[in-house]
C-alpha cells in the first residue's frame, strides 16, 4: 500500500513534502533525517501512524502527514524525541531540549 503523501528524499538530499497522487513537491525539501516514531518498547501505535520524527539543523521535530494536517506538529528545536505508549492512554511524546 502506497500513502499519497510522504516526506520523500529530494534532488538536494534533504527530505520533503510529496504528494505521490500528483507527483509533485508540496514544500521544499529542508530535512536532514525522517524516523518513524517507535516507542520505548520497540511497538508503534495507531496514534502515530500518521506521524514522523523529523530533523532540521540537528533538532527533532514531528510531522504530520495525515491528508487534513500535513504541517510540523512540533518544531524542530528538540534533542530527541521519543514517544511512550501508554496501556489505557493516548501516546505521550517524551521531549528533550538543551539536555534536559
Amino acid at each position: 500500500m502506497s500513502w499519497r503523501y510522504e516526506l520523500k528524499l529530494g534532488p538536494n538530499g534533504k527530505y520533503g513534502l510529496y504528494d505521490n497522487k500528483q507527483e509533485e513537491w508540496l514544500d521544499d525539501c529542508i530535512y536532514d533525517q525522517v524516523k518513524k516514531p517507535i516507542a520505548k518498547d520497540n511497538i508503534s501505535a495507531l496514534g502515530v501512524l500518521f506521524s514522523k520524527f523529523v530533523c532540521q539543523n540537528g533538532r527533532w521535530g514531528v510531522f504530520s502527514l495525515h491528508p487534513q494536517k500535513l504541517s510540523i506538529t512540533i518544531p524542530c528545536e528538540y534533542d530527541e524525541i521519543l514517544y511512550d505508549r501508554r496501556i489505557g492512554t493516548d501516546s505521550w511524546w517524551l521531549l528533550k531540549k538543551d539536555g534536559k
